[in-house]
């Protein structure tokens, strides 16, 4: 039975309804929006994601789900209005459906209207209030538009060239390494150990292609990125748990956008078993795809060093303090002092602190006095407390077991 996009007695579209019965009918079918089988070539320097069309600006969160499909399908990752094509002299093929996506829009809300946005802005509240609501626009993608330059005219000729291919391995280990994550590679299965924040990963010559391997340590780092000293997501070691399937939502969602961006690939064993968890979160709660996509979003972000708002330094998650470049990079400037007011603080401060130390020396010279003043700023700078402790968490596992294997705590996820 179709569920009921509307709500209140205004009658307005429930998007968050809408979205989510389309992408629960996609999953139902057998086609996860953010899941394909196969490698589809690609020009060098032509996005992986969906993009705009007009602009170049990629689009973000629930939209990428929306986009992807359709993307992938032709190769072609550009889309854009009716109004962006007519605007640039291309002509949208009489007859062609567009794909619905969502963006926010800010209203002023006074309380003459409360009777119909009463659940958004709440009740007794009789000051006018700015609420954040989810609209609709419209897009159109590449093939369905005429006069569109050809990706080779927009992005520059060049040969097709999977990225899945092995040469792409030197960027992905820089990737990996820039992170700063703990990996082990050791047994045969893939996990995330929160308790010593360590993922573990089996030897490569385990796996049978470069793609292989990194698409199962991509979507481990996703784990990672969950961390408190990250970006802080509730972790559940109990498989029935709604938190459980939450997370592994959004480890699944950040391995696609970053298995799309950098060529990997990576399949769940139980993907079938994993797609049931999902169908019951979205079933439950109609705005989950957006928080998940959302999510997922700052994930990958993070890891390719996009975040708006924060970047790794040594493994830890810290405030940005600069505009990206336009290469997704930051610029090399100094960073400015922090007050140190909890150990994590403490933490940070001591790794920038020798990160910095470091540099200096190595632009200094390896020489005695550059070494000794080294060990003369550490021991000025940090007079750390001997009664300064951490307690260590037990011992938990996130990832990939295999039958007739003892892991050696809770586990969750599934590589």
């Amino acid at each position: 039975m179709a569920t009921s996009t509307r709500r209140g007695r205004g009658s307005h579209p429930d998007l968050y309804q809408e979205v989510t019965d389309r992408i629960v009918a996609m999953i139902e079918a057998g086609a996860a929006p953010w899941r394909k089988p196969w490698t589809t070539p690609r020009l060098p320097g032509v996005p992986a994601l969906p993009v705009n069309a007009a602009t170049g600006q990629p689009y973000h969160g629930i939209n990428v789900l929306l986009l992807l499909p359709l993307s992938m399908l032709f190769g072609d990752p550009r889309w854009c209005s009716y109004r962006q094509a007519e605007a640039r002299g291309w002509q949208v093929r009489q007859g062609e459906r567009g794909t619905p996506i969502c963006f926010y829009k800010l209203l002023e809300v006074g309380p003459e209207e409360r009777d119909d946005l009463g659940a958004l802005v709440g009740e007794g509240d009789e000051a006018v209030r700015t609420v954040p609501l989810l609209r609709r626009s419209t897009v159109f993608h590449a093939s369905q538009i005429e006069g569109l330059p050809t990706l080779e005219e927009a992005y520059g000729a060049g040969e097709s060239s999977p990225e899945a291919a092995w040469d792409a391995e030197v960027r992905l280990e820089a990737l990996l390494a820039r992170s700063g994550a703990a990996i082990e590679h050791r047994g045969a299965r893939a996990y995330y150990q929160p308790g010593e924040d360590r993922i573990v990963l089996p030897p490569r010559g385990r796996f049978p292609s470069a793609a292989a391997y990194y698409g199962t340590a991509f979507h481990e780092l996703g784990h990672w990125t969950g961390h408190e000293r990250r970006l802080n997501r509730p972790f559940s070691f109990d498989r029935s748990a709604p938190d459980y399937a939450r997370e592994e939502l959004r480890a699944e969602l950040a391995s696609a956008f970053l298995n799309a961006e950098l060529g990997c690939q990576h399949d769940l064993d139980e993907h079938a078993a994993y797609l049931a968890m999902y169908l019951e979160l979205l079933r439950q709660d109609r705005k989950e795809i957006f928080r998940a996509a959302k999510d997922a979003q700052a994930i990958a972000d993070l890891i390719l060093d996009r975040h708006p708002r924060l970047r790794l330094e040594q493994g830890m998650a810290v405030p940005r303090t600069g505009s990206l470049e336009p290469d997704g990079l930051m610029p090399a400037t100094a960073d400015p002092p922090v007050p140190i007011r909890t150990f994590d603080d403490l933490l940070i401060a001591h790794q920038r602190l020798i990160g910095g130390a470091l540099r200096e020396v190595v632009r200094c010279g390896d020489d005695e006095g550059s070494l000794g003043r080294l060990v003369s700023h550490l021991a000025a700078a940090l007079p750390i407390s001997p009664t300064v402790t951490t307690a260590l968490p037990q011992k938990t596992l996130i990832g990939k077991s295999r039958p007739n294997e003892r892991a050696h705590g809770p586990v969750l996820g599934w590589g």
